[in-house]
């Protein structure tokens, strides 16, 4: 109670002062929620401040529970103290150094943990730099920037570069085949076009899966992923694919549902097929089948140390060098020729064993090759060559020559103005075979020592097998009318051929490209003026092209080069795609979604 006689003391009302916000003891701490309550950050309490004004403020910071919390703050740093500020140098070249780092795995198809554990080593390693202590980029981080980063941003410059819906366009081949990750079916997209700077391109715009395998399912997922980026169906000049019916059948197939859509649109078969089945499937001697033999070969030491063991004991003997058995795939373009002539070359060796062995416990196929010399010495092999082996060196020497021109078909820079040339150039060889009966010299040398009905029976089916690969190539390409021919004046190399304008304008009206005749006489012209110049260079054609167009400045030409160039002749690089599927997607990551795998 109030004593008695005492006045009672009057009481102001205060406010919440701003001034209080910038005071040195009160400013780290103290935030305004109105004119009669202020809020401390560290206790994460509200007083009032209504009666006692800036006495309120200071009993508050002399409370013992401010003062531990004061203290926890000081001691404990901010969470966002370990990120780097946004729109900061700082961050940028954070970001810079992930993304470099995830970009470097994706190239060199290192897993994303070993990504994770090498950014963890190199913080942990590297203690002397600050910026290194930045860096963050797990598993998961490293997996979003490939699929939100690189991989979008890798599609968006192949869309530019073929001028996505600007009114400049590119011209371009559309690509894809299918390949199985366990039961699932992938397709990837890829495109070929001719850059003014760099020349022939070739990227892959998608990657996807796909479960049915129908003419028509196909050709609209093609089509959607064209028109989802904002490229017109009008300017595909032709469609790639291996030479299975689904794709060029003349009723329903891919192509033929293309063609619909525009009816320009060129059949680019994959040549490197075409000559693979030549090569592989020309042979009709079942009893000396040397691709059978090569797998049975491979089968016998692949999986068994004991006669690996054995098998070397035999090089020993013969002071020959060790080396392993190769096997060849059915579909691999280039796999029988290697796996035939390393057979070959350790040909003395297995056949020692195999002899060693004897016929009970030898393969049937494989003793077709050597029976006949069971009883004799293992000696020199050049000079008597039996019937078997005049089939192996014979076959080594088909082989070599698909072997040869599939190595040059499948390399990027084999472009359309070169396929003519070397199409003739192949038959042109198993011609001249066939009419001079050349089967190679070791079997030339062989055939000497044979009697006169085995040399007959040989040279029967030597001539077959040249005579079905010549058939098989004339019904894979038209050698007289093909559209492709046409192309072979565009081959700078070629002194004989030269450009005329009745000849450009009848490949630009074939591909459907309008061209400005006048102008384009001009522009032939300055070609004949700068060809000669450019033919010097060892640069490859398509490079050439890309020289000769810039100093001539053409707008019309380049138009119709873009075009023939864009033109592939073969699918080598969704093969190559699939490889680096292999690679990426192995058995130890198969977690992994195929839109990761895309990007």
């Amino acid at each position: 109670m109030q004593p008695e006689g005492e006045k009672p003391k009057k009481k102001y009302a205060a406010s919440f002062q701003t001034e209080w916000l910038q005071h040195d003891n009160f400013k780290d701490w103290i935030v305004k929620v109105d004119d009669s309550l202020a809020r401390c950050k560290y206790c994460n309490s509200t007083f009032t401040v209504k009666h006692d004004g800036v006495k309120a403020v200071r009993r508050h910071k002399e409370n013992a529970a401010h003062i531990r919390a004061s203290r926890t703050v000081h001691q404990s740093a901010a969470m966002t103290s370990f990120f780097a500020k946004k729109s900061t140098p700082e961050m940028l070249r954070v970001a810079a150094i992930e993304v470099s780092n995830v970009y470097h795995a994706v190239m060199h198809q290192h897993s994303y943990m070993s990504t994770d554990c090498g950014m963890k080593l190199i913080s942990a390693t590297i203690e002397d730099a600050a910026l290194v202590k930045k860096l963050h980029c797990g598993r998961t981080k490293a997996e979003c920037i490939v699929e939100n980063v690189l991989g979008p941003k890798s599609v968006e410059n192949v869309v530019l570069a073929l001028g996505g819906r600007s009114t400049e366009k590119v011209p371009f081949s559309i690509a894809t085949d299918a390949s199985n990750k366990g039961n699932r079916k992938m397709f990837p997209v890829a495109v070929r076009y001719f850059d003014a700077d760099l020349g022939v391109q070739e990227k892959l715009l998608d990657f996807y899966e796909l479960p049915s395998e129908t003419a028509v399912a196909i050709s609209n997922s093609l089509l959607k992923t064209v028109t989802d980026l904002g490229l017109s169906v009008e300017n595909i000049v032709a469609y790639t694919a291996d030479n299975a019916a689904v794709n060029y059948g003349v009723r329903n197939s891919v192509f033929q549902f293309l063609k619909q859509q525009k009816s320009s649109i060129v059949k680019a078969n994959c040549f490197c097929h075409v000559l693979h089945n030549a090569a592989r499937n020309g042979w009709f001697n079942r009893k000396y089948d040397v691709a059978y033999l090569v797998h049975k070969v491979y089968t016998e030491f692949s999986r068994s140390t004991l006669k690996n063991e054995k098998l070397r004991e035999c090089f020993d003997e013969l002071g020959m060098q060790y080396r392993a058995v190769i096997n060849h795939g059915n579909t691999r373009w280039l796999s029988l020729f290697p796996a035939v002539e390393r057979l070959l070359q350790l040909w003395p060796a297995i056949k020692s064993y195999f002899l060693e062995l004897g016929e009970e416990q030898t393969d049937e196929m494989i003793w077709n090759f050597i029976g006949d010399q069971a009883d004799e010495a293992t000696g020199d092999t050049t000079e008597k060559i039996s019937v078997p082996e005049c089939y192996l060196y014979f076959v080594h020497h088909y082989m070599q020559l698909f072997h040869e021109t599939i190595s040059i078909l499948e390399r990027k820079h084999s472009v359309s103005p070169h396929l003519h040339t070397f199409m003739c150039s192949l038959r042109e060889k198993l011609v001249n075979r066939v009419d001079n009966r050349f089967f190679g010299a070791n079997v030339l040398s062989g055939l000497k020592h044979l009697p006169e009905s085995q040399r007959a029976s040989f040279t029967t089916d030597a001539l077959q097998m040249y005579n079905w690969a010549i058939a098989h190539l004339g019904k894979w390409y038209d050698f007289e009318n093909s559209q492709l021919k046409e192309f072979t004046a565009f081959d700078l190399d070629r002194e004989s051929d030269e450009l005329t304008v009745d000849h450009v304008s009848k490949v630009a009206s074939n591909l459907a490209i309008e061209v400005d005749v006048d102008g384009l006489f001009d522009e032939l012209c300055l070609v004949k003026k700068f060809v000669p110049e450019v033919r010097t260079s060892d640069l490859p054609l398509d490079e050439k092209w890309v020289q000769l167009l810039k100093s001539i400045r053409s707008r019309i030409l380049v138009k119709v080069v873009s075009a023939v160039f864009a033109i592939p002749v073969s699918n080598a690089f969704v093969e190559r795609v699939f490889s680096l599927m292999g690679n990426v997607w192995t058995d130890n990551r198969n977690h992994m979604l195929s839109s990761l795998v895309k990007a």
